[in-house]
């Protein structure tokens, strides 16, 4: 099968049919991932084709990439730069200082440059990524205090856009008060209005 076109994504609620699909012929855990389908990059190809996902799970300062899945193989090393490409996108919006990995193809250590994991970064090593004992891949992306920074300034931009929807919606809220309680005495004068209408005429028939 050709593709002439990629679409690379994070995986939205839409996309869960076709993943389990993915997972399934792939020997993955269906009813694990399904739960964390927000941490899988897709790539689709031509008429909405899924032809690959992989996860990227990130953990403060560092990222596992795990399970990559693909539809054909003969497509996976076309797929595999693609993925990768969003990857680094994303650990460079997350200011991810490490990414960690156990998957087996060649394409991660010499296309994409992971190595062994030594000692040294062993001591960093996530518990929540799996078996510590385990034969680990890594690439440092940048040191540790950088990455801290990075997250410090993103939290503060997260930070200022929420102030500033909070101060919106206080003055959405304040002019839709304002309007409430213009529409309210509106009214009230309406009734009272009305009211002495009907008084008028109870008491004073004859005039118009």
């Amino acid at each position: 099968m050709k593709f002439s076109k990629f679409d690379i994504r994070r995986a939205t609620l839409d996309d869960l049919p076709a993943l389990r699909a993915l997972w399934e012929q792939n020997l993955l855990p269906v009813d694990e991932f399904e739960k964390r389908f927000t941490e899988f990059k897709v790539v689709y190809g031509d008429d909405d084709v899924l032809i690959g996902a992989v996860g990227i799970l990130v953990v403060k300062h560092q990222a596992l990439v795990h399970s990559e899945a693909f539809l054909f193989a003969d497509w996976e090393d076309r797929v595999r730069p693609l993925l990768w490409d969003r990857i680094q996108v994303v650990a460079h919006n997350f200011g991810i200082a490490r990414l960690w990995t156990r998957e087996k193809s060649p394409f991660w250590v010499h296309f994409a440059g992971f190595k062994p994991a030594t000692a040294a970064e062993m001591e960093s090593f996530p518990i929540g990524f799996g078996d510590e004992k385990a034969a680990w891949l890594c690439i440092q992306l940048r040191d540790e205090t950088q990455a801290a920074e990075v997250v410090e300034k993103q939290l503060a931009i997260f930070k200022q856009a929420q102030e500033r929807e909070l101060e919106s919606a206080r003055l959405t809220a304040s002019r839709l008060r304002k309007v409430a309680l213009l529409i309210a005495f509106g009214f009230l004068l309406a009734v009272i209005g009305g009211g002495l209408y009907l008084v008028r005429q109870k008491l004073l028939p004859g005039i118009r």
